[in-house]
């Protein structure tokens, strides 16, 4: 019975924290919709952290950015997603 519940335990906790680049990104994505840029530029930042090559994370951010006022950090993350090869719109 130790184990099983040992085992369970173990599980939870391994999925718990094994989010992606993509959920981070997704999270970011409701974050942006629902206008809590903050919550947004946090997630956005995992998702890179976890994939630097993360482009679409990179287009988000640099849209928050924009949007909270900080053109030079949103040009620089647009800069990264061209490079990167894609370059999304986003809007409220």
């Amino acid at each position: 019975m130790k184990k099983i519940l040992y085992t369970l335990v173990l599980l939870v906790c391994v999925t718990s924290f094994g989010q992606t680049a993509e959920e981070y990104y997704d999270i970011g994505l409701e974050f942006f919709q629902k206008r809590e840029n903050m919550d947004a530029i946090s997630n956005l930042n995992m998702a890179i952290k976890i994939n630097p090559n993360y482009a679409e994370a990179y287009s988000l951010r640099g849209t928050v950015k924009s949007v909270l006022g900080d053109g030079y950090g949103a040009i620089s993350d647009y800069s990264k997603a061209i490079k990167l090869g894609k370059l999304d719109c986003y809007s409220y």
